[in-house]
């Protein structure tokens, strides 16, 4: 490899001596990408000299310049592809995989072939298929990172195809040929691989470098086991013969420069599994349950037998065995229960679908490297007094932690979330990230897409007769085992903690450390591996590991938490997934390239186990208990109350005061005067809850809230409800203090109107109102002066129509023309962004599913709403002209049978194509609103009567919950705000008389239905989504000239 290849491939920090060059195109564009990825999209040039000393401008400037004249270092990669090239070619080992461009890779595959028959352990016992297998996860994993450089490659090389004739073939069955496939194939390894080394170095160095790690990786397992054989037949196979190894499964994660966990298979049929790292945890973690089993657990738990070899270790195949009987699976779930308390007394994190297997009744624990796991300081929490730190530590202290119980991660594009949960995580389903899926490879007519990933069926759930048994069904059984172990923790804890008991030999471990989720760290190497421009010069491609510096900008962000960051961008730099330990007793924090970070942590994880088991309490048991029954998601049937006529009902001010009440009952407050709750909250526009301190928005958030309580106090005139809307906005300037990007405070929310910037702009705007005094307007202002619309989104909720709505709510108080300039941005980029319909009518494509939808929350009728309202302030005939033609987009696909609007969502799981709702969010009530803002210029009446009469029928009907957006709440409000607007007093007498029948059937059934997700009792204090927003109805129906309809921002009465 020359010189000048060697030069290009270098990664920036191996580029301190360079010559600094600021000149040139090439240089600005890519200091200017660095600096997006590090700072955010809008960041420029400027900014980076101020990112608290990360970097500086001058770094740069010499990463980008030019190398010394001998810029290799002799590295083992530099000669990787000529040792490759210069092997014989072995035809007899042309790839038998399918693998993308396998035979193109074949060079490499070839010399680690060669490597190991020339270095490694000759009597290791492996068979020829192992062998093989292994060669085939190299190419595997070769080919992940080459595919997209090769197929750019072959696509210039081949002749120019149809990719319309391609599909047209596929449907037809033709079989696709092989000829300019297999001259491309020849022409890279006859010269070609020069070629490339030449136009992507980055590429060659990657490859050569993950070609080596296996290799050295492969070598140390089969001296391993060479030495360790006998051992290995004692404890895994009763003292008999394993025979030859004839499988091999190392698909894991590359940690350690390529060292991957691997199961391994005998001739004999025993499995064992190789851990290239420390089992002590494992150990100790067995250890631990024998003891427990003897000293009164009321549920056996099943151990692994371990074998400790200090630096590595060999650990018992735990089997996905079925379950025999129903009794059986009610002991797996009762062990389960079990299970999750111990996890979680023992602060382990990571306890995903993937590190828990089912095997058969019991329930096994197969990774325990994150027992005693090290409580670190978030560089992005909240001051310690505050109501947002105390929530976020409740979180932390609850079993929750573990990862065992069900919550959502949310995916790539934000439009779906699937449960990684022990418990029952990783159920065969679609899920939302997309991937590079191959079709016809290795043929001329060779291409790629991107599709959904579907999580494989995995081991964690119990099975019988070949189904798969959900937790759903056996609360219970959860709730007892972990109960039963809480009191067995209890009754055992001075035992567990004595010096000769079985936690103190864990004080000498070493626990992983698990900084950031290690998702985060394979997204970033997928990026890079589908960059093909990236792949042509080491500092474009580590632009690509860049936004793992974001969190560390602040300056009050510490060295220690720097000096971590650097350790897992070398860790990338080798293409591995970083590992950081702790030993149990100590703080400092272990690199794994062997640095020692110093006092990284406050206090040791032992002390921190220790402390918790003193304090077990019965108290604290509860607590625990009413979070299983909140995160396994029970869907129970609301009770179906008959609504009564009225009789002696309370007034709406009267049961207002007391949804108050149940919100103080429940708030979390801090010293600072902050105050905020944890409730299920949706994540991000997934139908999924996930239990979690309350975000700052106005949808399901603390703005919400604090509009509730800014309408009690304009409508009593009390004090104390003036406080806790202070209280609550205090928690809200909290937020915008800590957040990363100072000059964008809540642009990670998006700019929306229900859960982003705009919400929280309006949000203030009302309280300004209700309560008196300029300071919420200040607020409002400052916010709306840096928003910015979003390209990608365009709805109410959480698109550039909601920042409409939230900046004409500004304007209307602050009468600031550079507001009003930024709202017709917004609306010319709404005018840019819609497309056509396949009935001819334009309108805007969701994020992600790209569904052109109606509705008022994310579809056409709310961005019609906000254009309407734009069009009032500006005359800008161009916006009332798209919100016409957005009206007539609905109009072209309404049911006329059904008498409403579709839901065109795609939901999974979904029987049908459609359906069609009867809310605010979706359908006629909330599209009935949206022409109400249009009425006064002859837009849709017709439509305004349609949807009327949806939300009549709908709200009577009691299957429904009560809340604001999706249920009856929403109806009154759409039948009040209809009936003011068109002077209609029948609609709002039958508005206030649903609502008088609402809260009687509250009182007989001893509350508000708020979700059908959750078990009852689960309180959600939300304005759009809980008690909140039913309290801001009934104030707003006992005076609805003081309050005006939150569900269509309008601007405050008065």
């Amino acid at each position: 490899m020359i010189d000048e290849d060697i030069a290009r491939a270098a990664f920036p920090f191996e580029r301190r001596n360079w010559e600094p060059d600021g000149s040139g195109s090439l240089t600005t564009r890519r200091k200017q990408a660095w600096v997006r990825n590090l700072l955010g999209a809008n960041a420029s040039l400027s900014e980076l000299d101020c990112a608290a000393n990360l970097l500086t401008g001058a770094d740069v400037n010499r990463m980008t310049g030019k190398a010394p004249r001998d810029a290799g270092d002799g590295r083992a990669w530099e000669t990787v592809l000529d040792e490759a090239l210069a092997q014989p070619k072995h035809t007899t080992s042309r790839p038998a995989t399918e693998h993308a461009f396998a035979d193109v890779l074949l060079p490499f595959t070839e010399f680690f072939r060669h490597e190991l028959h020339r270095r490694g352990t000759r009597d290791a016992n492996w068979s020829a298929a192992a062998f093989e297998e292994m060669a085939a996860e190299l190419t595997r994993e070769l080919s992940r990172w080459a595919a997209r450089v090769l197929y750019t490659e072959f696509v210039a090389f081949r002749p120019r195809r149809s990719s319309a004739n391609d599909v047209m073939e596929r449907a037809a069955g033709v079989a696709p040929t092989r000829e300019s496939y297999r001259e491309f194939t020849d022409w890279m390894l006859r010269g070609g691989w020069r070629e490339t080394q030449h136009k992507y170095p980055v590429l060659v160095r990657i490859l050569s470098q993950a070609t080596l790690a296996r290799i050295d990786a492969v070598i140390e397992l089969q001296s391993r086991l060479a030495s360790d054989l006998p051992l290995l037949r004692e404890s895994f196979n009763a003292g008999s013969d394993l025979g030859t190894v004839v499988r091999i499964d190392g698909s894991g994660d590359s940690h350690r420069t390529g060292r991957r966990v691997s199961i391994l298979q005998f001739s004999s049929g025993t499995r064992v599994v190789y851990k290239p790292r420390s089992v002590g945890m494992e150990r100790l973690f067995n250890d631990l349950l024998d003891w427990l089993n003897s000293h009164g657990s009321p549920e056996r738990m099943k151990t692994l037998c371990v074998v400790d070899k200090g630096s590595y270790g060999w650990v018992e195949y735990a089997s996905n065995d079925e379950c025999a009987t129903p009794e059986a699976i009610q002991a797996f779930y009762r062990r389960s229960g079990g299970l999750l308390c111990l996890l979680h007394h023992l602060d382990a994190t990571d306890c995903h679908y993937e590190n828990i297997v089912a095997a058969g009744e019991f329930p096994v624990l197969i990774d325990a490297e994150t027992l005693f796991h090290h409580r670190f300081a978030a560089e992005t929490s909240y001051r310690d007094g505050s109501a947002q730190g105390r929530a976020q530590r409740w979180i932390e202290n609850t079993a929750l932690r573990t990862g065992y119980l069900p919550h959502w991660n949310l995916s790539r594009d934000r439009r779906s979330a699937y449960d990684a949960s022990g418990l029952s995580g990783g159920e065969d389903r679609e899920l939302g990230d997309r991937v590079l899926r191959w079709v016809d490879a290795n043929t001329d007519r060779m291409s790629f897409e991107m599709r959904a990933t579907s999580a494989r069926v995995v081991s964690n759930v119990p099975r019988i007769g070949g189904q798969p048994v959900s937790p759903s069904a056996f609360v219970d059984q959860v709730r007892d085992g972990y109960a039963t172990m809480y009191h067995c923790l209890m009754r055992t804890r001075q035992e567990l903690l004595a010096d000769t008991g079985p936690l103190f030999a864990f004080k000498e471990q070493h626990s992983r450390v698990v900084l950031r989720g290690t998702v985060i760290y394979g997204v970033l190497l997928s990026a890079l591996s589908q960059a093909p421009e990236r792949m042509r010069d080491g500092f474009d491609a580590a632009i690509c590991f860049e936004q793992l510096g974001r969190g560390c900008l602040r300056d009050s962000v510490k060295e220690t938490t720097r000096a971590a960051l650097a350790a897992e961008r070398a860790a990338l730099y080798r293409l591995d997934v970083p590992v950081f330990t702790a030993r149990a007793d100590a703080v400092d924090l272990h690199c794994d390239d062997g640095t020692v970070i110093e006092d990284f942590f406050p206090k040791s994880s032992y002390a921190t186990v220790a402390e918790g088991l003193r304090q077990l309490s019965a108290e604290a048991l509860a607590d625990q208990l009413r979070i299983i029954d909140t995160t396994i998601h029970v869907r129970r049937e609301i009770p179906s109350v008959p609504l009564q006529a009225p009789g002696n009902e309370a007034s709406y001010l009267t049961m207002a005061r007391a949804l108050a009440e149940r919100l103080d009952e429940t708030m979390i407050r801090g010293d600072d005067g902050s105050r905020t709750w944890v409730a299920p909250q949706f994540v991000a526009d997934t139908e999924r809850l996930q239990l979690k301190p309350l975000s700052a928005n106005l949808y399901d958030g603390v703005a919400g809230i604090a509009v509730f309580y800014a309408a009690l106090y304009a409508s009593t005139q009390e004090e104390t409800y003036r406080q806790s809307a202070i209280e609550c906005w205090t928690t809200i300037k909290d937020e915008q203090r800590e957040s990363p990007r100072p000059d964008a405070p809540f642009a990670y929310l998006g700019c929306g109107a229900g859960s982003g910037t705009a919400s929280i702009m309006y949000a203030a705007v009302l309280i300004s109102a209700l309560l008196g005094g300029q300071k919420f307007v200040e607020d409002a202002l400052d916010l709306a002066l840096v928003s910015a619309p979003s390209d990608e989104s365009h709805d109410v909720m959480s698109g550039t129509a909601g920042l409409i709505l939230g900046l004409l709510a500004v304007h209307a108080v602050a009468h600031d023309d550079a507001v009003l300039r930024i709202a017709a941005e917004c609306g010319d980029m709404l005018l840019k962004s819609r497309v056509e319909s396949s009935t001819g009518f334009r309108a805007w494509r969701s994020p992600g599913d790209g569904v052109l939808l109606t509705g008022f929350s994310h579809g056409a009728a709310g961005i019609a709403y906000a254009l309407g309202k734009l069009h009032e302030l500006t005359a800008d005939d161009r916006y009332l002209n798209a919100a016409t033609e957005a009206v007539m987009y609905e109009r072209s696909v309404f049911d006329s049978q059904v008498q409403n609007w579709p839901d065109l969502r795609p939901v999974p799981g979904r029987r049908r194509g459609v359906s069609f709702e009867q809310a605010w969010c979706h359908g006629g009530p909330g599209i009935a609103l949206s022409r109400l803002g249009l009425a006064q210029h002859g837009v849709a009446a017709e439509d305004l009567e349609l949807g009327i009469r949806v939300a009549q029928r709908a709200v009577n009907e009691s299957n429904r919950t009560d809340i604001l957006c999706c249920g009856r709440f929403g109806l009154v409000d759409t039948l009040l705000t209809a009936g003011r607007a068109r002077g209609l007093t029948d609609l709002v007498e039958e508005a206030q008389l649903s609502a008088t029948q609402l809260i009687e059937a509250a009182q007989a059934r001893g509350g508000f239905s708020l979700s059908h997700l959750l078990p009852s009792g689960v309180r959600q204090p939300g304005l759009f989504t809980g008690v909140s927003g039913i309290g801001y109805e009934l104030l707003r129906l006992e005076d609805p000239e003081l309050l005006p309809s939150v569900l269509l921002w309008e601007p405050p009465a008065r």
